[in-house]
């Protein structure tokens, strides 16, 4: 198997290209303990869909793309497009869209009629010497991003994200952006729902890397948007290849070239554990929407399962001296996303409130405390 034609974009599949001819693909499903199955190929792209037993194919014809989708438990091509320039990446973005990245534009291809592919955008004339390696829409679909890196002065991997809004026509280059995500999570309060667009950037001239966690939707009401910076601590040579907001905890996990992987707060941008997990290249990664964790692959084929501990998440941010206001945040993590292990900290600060009489105070620990561990 060449790995550098593996495809894992879901829980359900991965694909491999299958030496020598790496026409040939191996299409392996995780729901049936990893059954294998080799299918012979023509195509000069394969990429299995995220839940469904259905393929895409793209095969060059002249100067640009023809993409074929075919349903193999019903044996039926449900889409035929043509894209009128060169592929060079593609990925599923929703169950009924495949998100095209040519040469120059990128494009959507509805798998739910025979309609013609749209353009979404233009890349920046920057991408032109780039690898593609990520493209993603948010919730709402007013807002994509793509990500790209080259190889620029003294063989350093450098990188560039744009970020474009549909709805509005407007797109911002990020110079030195490395890996992106966009995640809807409640960050400021439980009862709101924040949009964020989450990234790794090394600006030219600078030092560091750091990851931005950027508020792109509306904020809660009398509140301003979110938009936190904390720096990515890497070892010579290292650099962010993947990340993903994990919505269930209000966290977010960065994997690096070097397979270390950060996970940050998303409220605070603090970071909370670092951890290497393989000495071998990370390339490939998606959620696991079992533990809205991720699964990673590395350059020699290892599988990783990168998850929070639910139960211990808070219990661990609670006792540890380097998150700053440790105590504070791992009672607002209990509180938003109803995790458990802050019990006796709520019942402590309740009663504390009582104490001195600050009764609007205890009754909003009440309200705050996860479940009815309080209103009983």
């Amino acid at each position: 198997i060449w790995l550098k034609r593996a495809c894992l974009f879901s829980d359900f599949f991965i694909l491999t290209n299958i030496l020598p001819n790496l026409q040939d693909v191996n299409i392996v499903d995780t729901t049936r303990q990893f059954a294998v199955e080799k299918k012979p190929m023509k195509a000069k792209g394969t990429l299995m869909h995220r839940s469904k037993n259905i393929i895409a194919l793209r095969a060059d014809q002249g100067a640009g793309t023809v993409v074929q989708v075919f349903n193999l438990e019903k044996k039926e091509r449900v889409k035929q497009v043509e894209i009128k320039e060169a592929v060079v990446y593609w990925r599923w973005i929703d169950d009924d869209t495949l998100g095209v990245v040519g040469k120059s534009a990128v494009y959507h291809v509805s798998i739910t009629d025979q309609a013609a592919a749209t353009k979404v955008f233009d890349q920046d004339a920057k991408f032109a010497t780039c690898q593609i390696m990520n493209y993603g829409v948010d919730a709402s679909k007013s807002w994509c991003y793509l990500v790209g890196i080259y190889q620029g002065a003294n063989s350093q991997i450098c990188g560039y994200t744009q970020l474009y809004r549909i709805d509005k026509n407007q797109r911002q280059l990020l110079d030195g952006g490395y890996c992106a995500t966009f995640s809807e999570m409640p960050v400021t309060s439980a009862a709101h729902t924040n949009s964020l667009f989450c990234f790794c950037q090394k600006k030219p001239g600078e030092a560091s890397t750091k990851l931005h966690v950027m508020e792109i939707g509306e904020p809660m009401a009398g509140q301003a948007k979110l938009k936190q910076t904390a720096d990515v601590q890497l070892m010579d040579g290292d650099f962010p290849v993947l990340i993903h907001a994990a919505a269930k905890y209000g966290c977010i996990m960065v994997v690096t070239k070097m397979g270390y992987a950060f996970l940050y707060e998303a409220s605070t941008a603090a970071l909370l554990h670092k951890q290497q997990f393989t000495d071998q290249l990370c390339f490939v990664a998606t959620r696991n929407p079992t533990t809205d964790g991720m699964l990673v692959v590395n350059k020699t084929g290892q599988l990783f399962m990168l998850n929070v501990e639910e139960s211990a998440l808070v219990p661990y941010i609670a006792s540890a001296a380097h998150i700053p206001n440790n105590k504070e945040l791992s009672l607002r993590l209990a509180q938003k996303f109803g995790l458990s292990g802050a019990d006796d900290m709520f019942r402590m600060l309740f009663n504390q409130k009582l104490a001195a009489a600050d009764y609007a105070g205890a009754a909003n620990t009440a309200r705050d405390a996860p479940g009815t561990l309080l209103r009983n």
